[in-house]
């Protein structure tokens, strides 16, 4: 008998959601589509609480509902690692409402360990080997695999073990409260456009060795990655599944000028290079020359704003070395611009911003105000708590 129920029917999942209500924490995961269509899908969402473990099949037209009730009820704790993308993933398909969580990644980059993997955390804490085979699964594909619902269910199995273990260092090292903040916090985070995704013109550079091409060359490999990236859309395909970055790269390199140039320079027989060969032959002759290799620099980094974001990196880094955290843990690179680029005037308006916890507020908002007035970072005195 398999330790896991995998529901694909209506009266499985009434009947699993029965019973969970009464449970006071669930284990949560999910599993989606993004390794392998361009916009990404929910495919599946496991639970586990207390010897269950459930794996829940969102493509079989069940209706889901039941679910958003224990996500919902403020009296059951629900237990991800990385809640984040899993939050972002339920709440663009179903805008479900999550209430009292916790995340035993953030609790691991709290604690500031080596590594907070789930796979790292299961054999740190409890000297178990996770299989991670499946980890780049094709999850939209019907029917799952054994191997793919062993994976899926052993994504939840540990989680509440975990829970238990970090919550008691987190309040050792008086770091309780503060997490707890960060976990509302994610729960309130507006994923609302997270699906759409927008073609990023400068994408082509991050391809190794991008930068090394000439500029007429290099007009050529951004066009063709523009290229894919808009079939990809059109396709609902991973872009690099239609034709990998090393194949455009080599494309770009030799500047073809014929259907028997273009494919002995990708030395391949991509399915997508041949169907698109005179489109691409087009896109290698009216290719517009690049002059340089520079991402365009938006209004987050306007020199002023750049400089205020550089003195407050310098104060991150003497709250981090203080804390004996990673800095990012104590307020991110995209927080720090936008506190740069707004200039609060007083905590108010920085607490608008909606950017951090009240927590952070609290014991870093008037180091921020000084700052962004003009006050040395060297010469502000930290929170007393720290």
């Amino acid at each position: 008998m398999e330790p896991y129920v995998y529901i694909t029917r209506q009266h499985q999942l009434d009947l699993a959601v029965s019973g969970l209500k009464k449970s006071s924490r669930i284990a949560v995961d999910t599993e989606s589509s993004g390794f392998y269509t361009y916009f990404s899908e929910l495919c599946l969402i496991q639970l586990s609480s207390e010897g269950r473990h459930y794996i829940i099949d969102v493509l079989g037209g069940l209706n889901l509902s039941p679910i958003a009730e224990l996500f919902s009820n403020h009296q059951i704790t629900k237990i991800f690692h990385a809640a984040q993308s899993d939050l972002q993933e339920m709440k663009r398909e179903f805008n479900w409402n999550f209430i009292n969580i916790f995340d035993t990644y953030l609790s691991c980059r709290m604690l500031d360990k080596k590594g907070c993997s789930l796979a790292h955390l299961v054999k740190d804490y409890m000297n178990i080997d996770l299989e991670k085979k499946e980890q780049k699964s094709n999850w939209k594909k019907r029917p799952l695999t054994r191997s793919q619902l062993e994976y899926a269910y052993l994504d939840t199995a540990y989680l509440e073990l975990l829970m238990d273990r970090m919550s008691e260092e987190l309040k050792a090292k008086g770091l309780y409260e503060e997490i707890l903040e960060e976990f509302d916090f994610l729960t309130k985070t507006d994923y609302d456009d997270s699906g759409v995704k927008v073609i990023n013109p400068d994408s082509w550079m991050k391809i190794p060795g991008a930068c090394t091409l000439s500029s007429e060359k290099r007009g050529i490999l951004k066009s063709l990655v523009n290229y894919r990236e808009q079939n990809a859309r059109k396709l609902n395909k991973a872009p690099f599944r239609l034709v990998t970055n090393a194949l455009l790269f080599k494309i770009a390199k030799a500047a073809p000028q014929d259907k028997q140039s273009l494919i002995k320079s990708c030395n391949s027989s991509s399915e997508f290079i041949a169907s698109h060969a005179e489109r691409i032959l087009q896109l290698v002759k009216e290719a517009e020359p690049l002059a340089d290799c520079e991402i365009r620099r938006t209004g987050n980094f306007q020199p002023e704003i750049e400089e205020q974001f550089k003195k407050l990196k310098k104060w991150r880094q003497k709250i981090a070395e203080k804390r004996k955290l990673e800095s990012s843990v104590v307020l991110s690179n995209r927080v720090l611009k936008k506190i740069a680029e707004q200039k609060p005037k007083d905590i108010d308006q920085l607490r608008e911003l909606n950017l951090m916890t009240e927590w952070k507020i609290n014991h870093y908002g008037n180091n921020l105000l000084e700052i962004i007035s003009g006050v040395d970072a060297e010469k502000i005195e930290l929170h007393r708590s720290f």
